[in-house]
């Protein structure tokens, strides 16, 4: 991708240096200090990724799981809407000082037909069920970033758009 760059400190994508300037901090300590915060929310983490795994969404019926992820986005102290798609948008204003906005994205289908049980369960210390990795981590993602956001009070420069697309 043009312009993409690979953090080394961090190991986040950042699609862009205008992005960069706009979101991340200068010395990337806060950065740092998120990661570290992260790692202390694994259990909470594992649990938001079987509960959103829970909600069955095989592809073209997405409604019931996006109405979930509205919600819990909504309880992080989000804006949140669905568009005339479906789409989940959560909006973060940030300090409103650029006309950009970074978006950060997780699909909300599994590729499991319609009538595919669904219940995810821990096992040996991992988690199982159709669906919880693809994509149950990635909306367990934005439901993190969501929580970063509030909990550390986070107020990057650039608005932040939270998407659980279809």
């Amino acid at each position: 991708m043009k312009g993409a760059r690979i953090l080394d400190e961090s190991r986040a994508a950042v699609t862009t240096p205008e992005a960069q300037e706009g979101v991340l901090p200068e010395d990337a300590s806060a950065l740092r200090a998120a990661c570290q915060r992260l790692e202390g929310w694994e259990r909470w983490l594992q649990q938001q990724q079987m509960a959103v795994t829970a909600v069955a969404a095989p592809t073209g019926f997405e409604a019931l799981r996006a109405e979930w992820m509205r919600q819990a986005l909504a309880e992080m102290g989000l804006q949140t809407s669905l568009d005339e798609v479906g789409n989940v948008l959560a909006y973060h204003a940030g300090q409103g000082a650029s006309q950009a906005v970074v978006a950060v994205t997780a699909h909300l289908d599994t590729a499991f037909p319609p009538g595919t049980v669904v219940r995810p369960e821990r096992r040996d210390g991992r988690l199982w069920g159709p669906g919880i990795c693809d994509n149950g981590a990635g909306l367990a993602a934005l439901l993190a970033l969501a929580r970063l956001l509030r909990e550390e009070r986070w107020v990057p420069r650039t608005p932040v758009l939270l998407v659980a697309n279809v």
